[in-house]
């Protein structure tokens, strides 16, 4: 794809060559843990999303932009934010940071440490695929449904990422992972209950069974989450930052 230019940066699809400096952008970097994780997997060829550099004059890198088909997260050396793509502009790069109002809300975990709660069980191999169709709500997975699967299984199995459920009558109630990790931080997400087993305290159960683990490999929790959600979070130990 032909290199794009906005903001005196040029963007471009990453290459294997831009790898060492976007790891150093994200390895410690509150936005960072996605791509941290991607990077470590896969390389420059992502396989369930788009990674790109923005460089400046002097071919230095200034900007790392993630799309991994839900957000887009914007990484600087520094600083970064997650948002939803306007949907005029879905599945194209943000290169500009998008508007405040698109952005998702940060929460970081500032509660104390507990055990493991019980009930709750690690999910590998045939639990992840249960996993993805207790989402789709069938067992029939969409192509994007399927290499989601196939990348948290690769993931799971490299120690980049870690979930979690509920088993009821032998299917999955509800479920919560880390997504993603980096050297810094845990990121949860695919916090979901079936509908039948909704408020009864599965989804709160298996936070905080994500919140245990990384806490276990000395890694600070956070979310990314909507304005709604935020209460829910708060309960939780979560306190937001951005």
């Amino acid at each position: 794809m032909k290199p794009l230019r906005r903001r005196d940066l040029t963007f471009a699809l990453a290459r294997e060559e831009d790898l060492a400096g976007i790891l150093a952008f994200c390895q410690e970097n509150l936005f960072g843990a996605e791509v941290y994780a991607s990077v470590k997997l896969c390389g420059a060829d992502t396989d369930i999303g788009s990674l790109w550099t923005g460089r400046d004059k002097k071919g230095r890198l200034k900007r790392v932009v993630y799309d991994n088909g839900a957000y887009l997260t914007f990484l600087t050396r520094r600083r970064g934010c997650a948002a939803r793509p306007p949907e005029d502009e879905a599945g194209l790069p943000l290169f500009a940071l998008p508007p405040r109002k698109a952005r998702l809300r940060v929460m970081v975990y500032r509660g104390g440490r507990f055990p493991f709660p019980g009930g709750v069980e690690e999910l590998r191999g045939t639990g992840l695929l249960h996993l993805y169709q207790a989402i789709r709500g069938t067992k029939e997975l969409t192509e994007r449904a399927e290499r989601r699967y196939v990348h948290r299984a690769r993931s799971v199995n490299a120690g980049l990422a870690d979930s979690f459920g509920i088993f009821e009558d032998g299917a999955i109630a509800a479920t919560a992972s880390i997504n993603a990790k980096n050297r810094r931080y845990a990121l949860i997400g695919d916090v979901f209950t079936v509908f039948p087993y909704r408020y009864q305290g599965y989804a709160t159960r298996l936070t905080a069974a994500c919140v245990a683990r990384a806490m276990e490999q000395g890694l600070t929790p956070i979310l990314y989450c909507e304005k709604n959600m935020r209460k829910f979070y708060r309960k939780s130990g979560f306190v937001e930052i951005l």
